[in-house]
């Protein structure tokens, strides 16, 4: 015949005689129990099972009241006064985020104009002689192989040439547009 007991939860809990003097879990709160040593057959009572209780319901939650914007002539109160520091830390933000965006713009402006003032200005002056000096070179190089080879290439004298008026443009600040 089975045992019963009741957990500290309030739980009536049934087990098996072989399980007198043991412990076992509550399926309820988990909590381990001492099972109690069965009791002789005229000491069984009939006990019906309680139904589990269902969850307490979690607290209502407090919801802020919605206001109404005030029309004109209403008279104010203190929360208008909480709406306007609101407000106005909203609008400082605003300002803040837009002077922010025109800074940064700013920036890119002046980086802008600053590139362009330097390939204006002989900024890349440097890779227009530079890049004469190697067109020159190759030239030399091709004509010198050529002639070695007993050919004559006509293109040679022309990159030569092409060469000698890039490293004369860098040299006076003109670049190629």
């Amino acid at each position: 015949m089975p045992i019963t007991f009741s957990c500290p939860c309030g739980k009536q809990l049934k087990v098996g005689d072989q399980f007198a003097g043991k412990r076992a879990k509550c399926p309820v709160c988990n909590i381990v129990v001492n099972v109690p040593e069965a009791a002789p057959a005229s000491d069984y009572e009939f006990v019906e099972e309680e139904p589990a209780k269902a969850p307490a319901p979690p607290p209502p939650r407090r919801v802020a009241p919605v206001i109404a914007p005030s029309k004109k002539g209403s008279s104010r109160n203190d929360d208008d006064d909480e709406d306007d520091d609101d407000e106005e830390e909203r609008e400082e933000r605003r300002r803040a985020k837009k002077e922010k965006a025109r800074r940064k713009r700013d920036k890119a402006r002046l980086r802008a104009a600053k590139q362009e003032e330097e390939q204006s200005s002989g900024g890349s002056s440097a890779a227009t002689v530079g890049g004469g000096i190697l067109m020159m070179v190759i030239a030399v190089v091709w004509l010198i192989l050529g002639l070695m080879n007993d050919r004559f290439f006509f293109y040679p004298p022309i990159l030569f040439v092409l060469g000698l008026i890039a490293v004369a443009k860098g040299a006076m600040g003109h670049s190629d547009d």
